[in-house]
């Protein structure tokens, strides 16, 4: 073989196991159950968004500048940039998420949990979750 073609089986291998590697984790940190009870309808709008957020899925996987958050008067949005295959859009009604405080070594954490998905949390640093929780009196 020459190497033009060393180089395509390479690349198709990378992104083979790039693709599955993101569907293991998505299980892993409890994005797929959340999915399987919040996936997002395809017209949902949020008026305030942050996008490349870090945050820790139940306790073990982290996503770290890849998290996008968006809130409206009536849920949260939360989704993965695109090169995480596996992890689709999420939108979680107000009435269904619970916020505890947490602190992990020196920092100060805001953890969220989801009333149709318990063992899946998700937890942010509480200067951004203090931003996502404000509330909505008109001011952007």
């Amino acid at each position: 073989m020459n190497m033009g073609a060393w180089i395509a089986i390479f690349l198709v291998g990378f992104a083979a196991l790039w693709v599955a590697i993101s569907y293991v984790l998505s299980f892993v940190g409890g994005w797929r159950t959340l999915a399987e009870h919040y996936r997002a309808p395809e017209d949902i709008t949020t008026e305030r968004n942050w996008r490349f957020q870090s945050g820790i899925m139940s306790g073990i996987m982290r996503y770290n500048g890849a998290l996008s958050i968006g809130t409206n008067r009536t849920g949260m949005r939360l989704s993965m940039l695109f090169l995480f295959p596996g992890h689709p859009t999420l939108f979680i009604p107000w009435s269904d998420v619970t916020v505890t405080a947490q602190k992990r070594l020196f920092v100060m954490l805001t953890v969220f949990q989801f009333a149709r998905a318990p063992e899946a949390t998700l937890a942010l640093r509480e200067r951004v979750a203090r931003e996502v929780l404000r509330p909505f009196d008109g001011t952007p």
